[in-house]
């Protein structure tokens, strides 16, 4: 939690997008391809980028997922 800026009362702050949030975005974008970031960057915090794959398939845009870790290249 985070202090609001007017009140300084702590506040709840979402830092992330699930998988469904993400996705979305991706489908109002209509991009090609999804490459999610960051999920295995904290440590207790790491996601699951599969879960993505069942989302993903459930709509037009993005046509492909790119699962990458950090290190990875990527091509564009």
């Amino acid at each position: 939690m985070i202090p609001d800026k007017q009140s300084r009362e702590p506040a709840y702050t979402k830092w992330y997008n699930d998988e469904g949030e993400a996705v979305e975005a991706a489908r109002a974008l209509q991009v090609d391809r999804l490459l999610p970031s960051h999920w295995d960057m904290w440590k207790g915090l790491t996601a699951d980028p599969t879960a993505l794959h069942d989302h993903v398939d459930s709509f037009d845009h993005p046509r492909e997922l790119e699962l990458v870790e950090i290190g990875d290249r990527v091509d564009l």
